[in-house]
């Protein structure tokens, strides 16, 4: 049996009753809690996994997180005695997105385009969604109370609703869900099964139905109160029910999607929603990734927001990751602050705000944080805006975006890294991928080239955004590498997170073919010897390093792409490469993580750094081989140095050209590591020629002062 009984106050009405009425939920602003529905099964492996990953966002997010176990899909389905946790609810819910592959997550069911293009995230995504979920401001704050007659098992639940702002849709929906924890019971895990598994947070019903129930009062300064009344069943199909070890779970929702906030509590407790005050936000600035130039003012604008009553005094703080011989500061309403400022704001008055960023002749993709404190409330969260401004930047590492494979976190940055410092390259920096996105679509790669992806085992390979960002990129000159086991499968396989943006990323950018997900016999990476890039930089072993999942994909080559790498034997294509004259691709579909022989693995990402920067080609390389020439640093300022190795440096002389050909310095005598001073040549590109017996190589180099 299952009662309503609805009370709704409108403020235009009765505004001086409403303040006077309200008794459970707070009617100060309120930044949004996390709604994790979370879909598994007893019998998938990969599940527990998940459900450690969304206890540990709980604990660390006292009260603004809710977590519901949907158990649901195959391998939700019993077998035998085993404990069977599904409903009728579960379905609807997954078909929302199209869930088919677990554990997935619903945060605030919502689609976070620069995490996952689905709702349906893994489970390495949950914590980077539920923080964006975190910093914003919910139109409407939630309480509730609870109480259970043992006497009759009616369960009677008093919800009430505060609009702090306008809902951007007329009609909400409050979902009352009903929950339960410690039911112990079957679960497979990745290495066996647990006959006492300890399942929290199950879905046992939703008192207001699949969708929830309907709410048309939904401007700001309007409460709305319901009490709904549940008979709580001793059983739900094979597993009793034990009241004590129940939840209550509010939330609201625009429709069947885009949850604002919501709260859980005990059974015969009380929630009334004030977990997180919000004291106020920025108004983003139009780009927060910019280009700057050393030596000049860089200025992004932005302002501040107080959204308490009457005025408030906030504290900014700046700090900042910038190299030492950049400058910054930030001006609030006129005045100058150089790291920290305490400005009142009046409510419906945002403050201007100007950061200001001169950077040095160090590289760097510095970023700029200012943070903001309500001084007379402390304890509530502070706001952050983050401005990421690049100078001097010549090659990119980018970290991949996607949720890790096995649920974990992994860091190969430092992979990547020490192959371009093994290269010589003084100007590279690494970047998430999103911040790599936003740069290329805020124009802000004024000197970025060159490319190195580090995708590792993450999924999806590419959000559309960064592989549309990556096309435009390359279509525009820049070089790009792209490394990581799983890729082809993700994109090409039919089982990934594939998508018409990212299969055109594959196909024609990186030309490349899907033949065969990876196993254990693809453990070795052995260069083609004929290739003039990369035949000479030895053998690594291929080896697993994310504890048992071990796929580097076998792909082909297609549109003009070149084979460069095979597995152990010579049918299994490991790695290849492409250059149409508009820009240069290298695809390995192990991730460097992977291969062993760091020596090698650095070698790979030197020649790939050479060849994008043209310092070797299919027409120099044999020449530059045979002498062992070294043309570095690239780029530089001031001086250039000529290692020469075993080649005899008294044969070898130099010519540096402009790009028009102009002959701009000579050295008719080469001393291998001796500086070559070029303090008088303006920033740009030149040719370095270097003539020796044997003929002549040309290397491409860049000046920047």
């Amino acid at each position: 049996m299952k009662k309503f009984t609805f009370f709704v106050f409108t403020v235009l009405i009765f505004c001086a009753f409403v303040v006077k009425s309200q008794s459970i939920v707070v009617t100060t602003p309120q930044f949004k809690s996390v709604v994790l529905e979370e879909f598994t099964g007893i019998h998938c492996q990969y599940c527990p996994d998940g459900h450690v990953i969304a206890q540990a966002l709980q604990d660390a997010n006292p009260g603004k997180v809710v977590l519901v176990n949907l158990h649901q899909g195959g391998y939700a389905v019993p077998s035998g005695a085993e404990p069977d946790f599904r409903t009728t609810f579960g379905n609807p819910i997954a078909a929302i997105a199209g869930v088919n592959s677990y554990p997935a997550g619903y945060v605030n069911r919502h689609v976070y385009p620069n995490i996952e293009a689905t709702m349906g995230l893994g489970r390495g995504s949950w914590n980077a969604a539920a923080n964006e979920v975190m910093s914003q401001q919910s139109p409407v704050n939630v309480g509730f109370n609870s109480s259970y007659n043992s006497g009759t098992g009616e369960l009677t639940v008093n919800v009430e609703l505060y609009y702090t702002q306008n809902s951007s849709v007329a009609d909400n929906f409050i979902q009352v869900a009903f929950l339960e924890n410690h039911l112990i019971g079957f679960q497979q895990l990745t290495s066996g099964t647990n006959p006492s598994y300890d399942h929290k947070h199950v879905l046992r019903h939703f008192i207001t139905g699949q969708w929830g129930d309907i709410v048309n009062t939904t401007s700001q300064g309007t409460l709305v109160q319901r009490t709904y009344v549940y008979t709580v069943p001793a059983t739900y199909i094979n597993t009793s029910c034990t009241i004590a070890n129940c939840d209550v779970a509010v939330y609201v929702s625009e429709s069947h999607t885009e949850i604002y906030t919501g709260g859980v509590a005990p059974v015969g407790s009380s929630f009334d929603g004030n977990s997180n005050l919000y004291t106020g936000n920025y108004n983003a600035p139009v780009n927060d990734v910019v280009a700057g130039t050393i030596g000049n003012v860089t200025s992004i604008l932005f302002s501040a927001y107080n959204s308490l009553v009457g005025t408030e005094d906030f504290t900014f703080t700046l700090t900042t990751n910038a190299p030492s011989d950049w400058t910054g500061g930030f001006n609030i309403e006129g005045t100058d602050y150089a790291n920290t400022a305490t400005v009142s704001i009046i409510n419906g008055t945002p403050a201007n705000i100007i950061l200001n960023v001169t950077p040095g002749t160090t590289p760097a993709v510095a970023k700029y944080t200012l943070t903001m404190t309500s001084v007379s409330n402390p304890s509530a969260t502070s706001h952050i805006m983050e401005i990421y401004v690049i100078s001097g930047v010549t090659d990119f590492v980018v970290n991949g975006g996607g949720s890790w494979g096995d649920g974990l976190n992994y860091n190969w940055e430092s992979k990547y890294t020490d192959g371009l410092t093994f290269a010589g390259n003084t100007s590279f920096a690494a970047v998430n991928a999103d911040i790599f996105q936003k740069a290329q679509t805020n124009n802000a790669l004024t000197n970025v080239g060159h490319v190195y992806m580090n995708v590792g085992w993450t999924f999806p390979s590419f959000t559309d955004d960064v592989a549309t960002s990556l096309m435009a990129f390359m279509d525009n000159g820049g070089n790009v590498m792209f490394c990581g086991q799983d890729i082809a499968w993700d994109i090409k396989s039919g089982s990934g997170y594939g998508t018409t943006t990212t299969n055109n990323l594959f196909t024609n950018y990186m030309h490349a073919l899907y033949v065969a997900d990876g196993g254990a016999t693809n453990n070795s990476l052995n260069p083609v010897v004929t290739d003039p890039i990369f035949g000479t930089v030895g053998i690594s072993p291929v080896v697993d390093v994310y504890a048992g999942n071990f796929y580097p994909d076998q792909i082909n080559v297609t549109g003009g792409s070149v084979v460069t790498f095979k597995y152990s034997t010579s049918t299994r294509i490991a790695g290849l490469r492409y250059n149409n004259g508009t820009y240069k691709m290298v695809y390995i579909a192990p991730g460097m993580e992977q291969l062993s022989n760091v020596a090698v693995k650095n070698s790979v990402l030197k020649q790939t750094h050479d060849w994008f920067h043209g310092l070797i080609s299919n027409v120099n390389n044999t020449f530059a081989k045979a002498t062992d020439v070294i043309v570095y640093p690239n780029p530089t300022s001031d001086k250039l140095y000529i290692d020469t190795y075993v080649y005899n440096a008294s044969k070898l002389s130099m010519q540096i050209t402009d790009l028009s050909g102009k002959v701009v310095l000579e050295n008719n005598k080469i001393v291998s590591n001796e500086p070559i001073n070029i303090s008088n040549l303006e920033s740009g590109f030149y040719f370095v020629k270097v003539n020796g017996n044997d003929g002549c190589s040309v290397y491409k180099i860049q000046i920047i002062k």
